[in-house]
């Protein structure tokens, strides 16, 4: 239905945190298959859940157009950069603690 293949839980299954975060990245690289469907499946009733759409094939049409036109992989680039900037400033603030210095933070 939708257009999704059925799948058993052995093809949907993860692993190591590793492994997982490469699932993650093969559905937004637009790798089709049974991870991408449940991708698509979620995603679309979520945009139901949030009022984006009246139906969840019009959910699933959305969720594929997002991650195909490169909106997932950009959002999740500026995910990782956020990450980086606050990890090097918990860093900066530690270094900061630990020399005992009284600055504020830049």
């Amino acid at each position: 239905k939708f257009g999704l293949r059925p799948a058993s839980t052995a093809q949907l299954a993860g692993g190591t945190p590793g492994d997982n975060a490469r699932m993650i990245e093969a559905v937004i690289d637009r790798e089709p298959g049974p991870r991408r469907d449940v991708v698509l499946l979620n995603a679309g009733a979520a945009f139901v859940a949030a009022g984006r759409v009246r139906d969840i094939a019009a959910g699933i049409v959305l969720a594929a157009t997002t991650i195909d036109e490169g909106l997932a992989a950009a959002l999740l680039g500026r995910l990782r950069l956020a990450k980086r900037q606050a990890d090097e400033q918990a860093e900066q603030a530690n270094e900061r603690a630990a020399s005992g210095s009284e600055e504020a933070p830049a």
